[in-house]
């Protein structure tokens, strides 16, 4: 029997094929069905387990990375990103970005007379393979997080400014922990006294928020977002209110209205259920504004 812990508002039992070894699944708000998989949830098998590539499929290592950069003209900065990552298929599919955003406002650290650069992507831009083992998978991880760099640090270069990571969060993952195999799908580990970051959606803050060792959350997890209300692609905002989007947050002109129809916010859940049902011990480090925004180009 499989233990389910379900935060979300849905109900869900793995299917047979998906059974064999697993002991535990946890479910969090905002995690839409994606091949019979829930987003946003947690898997935990034994260590006999063969690796379960349905579970991830080829998104392994997809994450965000945030860079602490000087004050720049977030508009032109925009405009320069999309220019030079048009038609290299960096960004692929769903609501990968390249966002440029204010500096944390209520941390007292140095987040907070910066502004910060974020980076979602899944490196399939080097690295398309589809892992069919536990090791594969974990070096899928590790070049997805030095595609991160690696692009951030060019990004950087090409705007004239030098800053440096301040974190990379993985929310497509497996991990080994002692005698368990954990998979998290849409969610990333939560490191105690670390600073991690909510993103919900264009035109909504983005959170930054840490953990005490003393209260974590369950499984030592988060979900990376606020999540889709429906899958990208069958839910769509209309032209009209793509249009309205662009007056809220940057968008380059080059950026089709079309790519923008998945990424408006009626598209996505607000985290209210997040802190409803996990909220109670975060600790709330300042939020930051998006304020422009680099889609697949």
């Amino acid at each position: 029997m499989v233990e389910i812990q379900n935060y979300s508002e849905h109900f869900f039992y793995p299917n047979k094929e998906d059974r064999t070894s697993l002991e535990e699944v946890v479910l969090f708000p905002g995690g839409e069905k994606k091949k019979g998989i829930p987003n946003s949830s947690v898997w935990v098998y034994s260590n006999e387990a063969e690796y379960n590539p349905r579970i991830m499929g080829t998104d392994v290592g997809c994450g965000i990375a945030g860079f602490i950069i000087p004050e720049i003209d977030y508009k032109e900065s925009a405009d320069i990103v999309a220019d030079y990552l048009k038609g290299k298929n960096i960004l692929g599919r769903g609501n990968h970005f390249i966002d440029i955003c204010s500096g944390i406002n209520g941390i007292n650290s140095e987040l907070d007379s910066h502004m910060i650069l974020l980076i979602h992507s899944d490196g399939k831009y080097l690295n398309n393979t589809f892992p069919k083992t536990y090791k594969e998978a974990e070096h899928k991880v590790e070049d997805a997080k030095t595609f991160r760099t690696e692009l951030g640090n060019t990004l950087m270069k090409l705007l004239g400014v030098s800053g440096k990571c301040f974190g990379d969060w993985t929310h497509n993952s497996v991990e080994s922990d002692k005698d368990k195999i954990i998979y998290r799908k849409g969610v990333i580990k939560v490191i105690p006294d670390e600073v991690h970051i909510l993103p919900s959606h264009l035109g909504y803050t983005v959170l930054a928020y840490t953990f005490s060792p003393q209260h974590l959350p369950p499984k030592q997890s988060m979900p990376h977002g606020s999540g889709r209300k429906k899958p990208l692609s069958s839910f769509k905002a209309n032209e009209e209110k793509v249009r309205e989007l662009r007056k809220v947050v940057y968008v380059p002109e080059i950026i089709s209205d079309a790519s923008l129809k998945s990424e408006h916010p009626d598209c996505y859940h607000d985290p209210s259920e997040i802190f409803k049902k996990l909220g109670k011990n975060m600790v709330n480090l300042g939020d930051f504004e998006i304020l422009s925004y680099v889609g697949k180009v």
